[in-house]
Order: C-alpha cells, then structure tokens, then sequence
C-alpha cells in the first residue's frame, strides 16, 4: 500500500482544539445554569407581562446565545492563541 502523504492546515481551530474544548465547557457551564434560566424567565416574564416563560422558548433563546458566544470564542482563540 502506497503512502498516502496526507497533511492536514495547521491552522485556526486544529491547533486550538484543546483550548476551544476547555472554554467552550465552561461557557455552557455559565449559559446552561439552572440560575441564569431562573433569571431570564424572571427578566422575561417582566418585560412581556405573562407569570412563566415555555421552557422550550427559554432553551431556544440560551441556545442562540450559546451559539452566538461560541462564535466569538472560536474567533478570540484563533486570533489570540
């Protein structure tokens, strides 16, 4: 069997696997706290004028922002490490 000779860009986000893994734990950690749901249902109900927010509403919104912040993580690492 012949050698292949494949090589991979060690660029961006291949390098910083272990540091984006590790961050990106600890968002989820921050955005997936049973407190910070508690508090955007409060923060919620208050601005639209209703007693609960569906939790499936809730889940969709700290999805996006998990998304969103995950972006900006990836962008951070790959800039700055």
């Amino acid at each position: 069997m012949e050698n292949l000779n494949i090589s991979f860009d060690k660029s961006g986000l291949e390098i910083n696997s272990v540091a984006v893994s590790a961050l990106s734990g600890i968002l989820f950690f921050v955005v997936a706290h049973p407190f910070l749901f508690d508090f955007v249902d409060k923060l919620l109900s208050n601005i639209i004028n209703i007693e609960k927010v569906p939790e499936n509403i809730l889940l969709l919104i700290h999805s996006f922002v998990f998304m969103a912040l995950m972006y900006i993580l990836i962008l951070a690492v790959i800039k700055f490490l």
